[in-house]
């Protein structure tokens, strides 16, 4: 696992730092620890990407992936009301009212039991995913397993 967000932005840095203190505020003794994967992750993001498809302009940007790790299993609905929050507390921090030209913030959640299980069972993307701990209560634990 990796620890390190230097590949990124100082802009980036500093988003990824402010997601992070908004799930910990939303998930108090319940975060395990918060990884980033995907692009991001791997320094291949897109900050941004404009092109013509059939006539018709475009654009790409990466979000930000980011899996989160709880000690309990949550309802879908109680947890996708906590991004839904963290989403709206991010951009509402950065001042950004337009949120088009942004990155997008995509969350996962796992618990730790539902984690340790994909890892025994070496599912591909629990197992094999580019992984960049930006916060982490049991990183020795999860570390010897992979």
């Amino acid at each position: 696992m990796k620890a390190s967000l230097e590949h990124l932005s100082p802009e980036s840095r500093n988003d990824l730092e402010l997601i992070s203190r908004l799930i910990l505020e939303s998930l108090p003794d319940k975060c395990e620890m918060i990884i980033l994967y995907g692009s991001y992750a791997t320094g291949n993001q897109v900050v941004y990407d404009q092109k013509k498809e059939y006539g018709v302009p475009t654009f790409y940007m990466s979000d930000y992936d980011i899996l989160i790790v709880t000690s309990c299993r949550f309802k879908k609905a109680v947890i996708g009301n906590m991004f839904k929050k963290i989403i709206n507390q991010y951009y509402q921090e950065k001042g950004i009212e337009n949120i088009r030209f942004y990155p997008t913030i995509q969350f996962i959640s796992e618990s730790i039991y539902d984690l340790n299980k994909a890892i025994d069972k070496r599912r591909y993307f629990y197992y094999d995913i580019k992984k960049t701990v930006l916060y982490s209560t049991i990183v020795a634990n999860i570390n010897s397993r992979l």
